[in-house]
């Protein structure tokens, strides 16, 4: 199953220590994604000190290694070019305004329940 990953996503992700490819591998064979403005996000962040600059340096790290990163129009914000690939990925994010537009299209959404279990709605 191809999954599209977001920032808050990968970063609640690695503060709770969830095991991304095992989790996402109960959904079907993972095939991972994310934008190129996830990871300008990513990196925004990971200059930052405390929690937040180390998950988001362990999630940069993650894409890195595990995922094909796709490219975005220019000005893009980072929910708008989710939404726009929404059609063809289970979009993984925590964020619940995003979660209830990709809904609203009848796309999937994966996030974390339980601090480190993946549920798909």
């Amino acid at each position: 199953m191809k999954f599209l990953l977001d920032a808050n996503f990968l970063v609640y992700a690695a503060k709770q220590k969830v095991d991304l490819l095992a989790e996402l591998a109960r959904f079907g064979r993972p095939e991972l994604h994310t934008t190129d403005a996830v990871v300008e996000e990513l990196k925004s962040l990971a200059v930052g000190k405390g929690e937040d600059g180390a998950a988001a340096r362990v999630a940069l790290d993650f894409i890195e290694k595990k995922t094909k990163i796709l490219k975005t129009e220019e000005g893009m914000a980072t929910d708008e070019a989710l939404l726009s690939h929404a059609c063809d990925f289970a979009v993984c994010t925590n964020d619940r305004r995003l979660t209830d537009a990709i809904k609203k299209r009848g796309g999937k959404v994966v996030c974390v329940r339980q601090r480190k279990l993946l549920m798909m709605l």
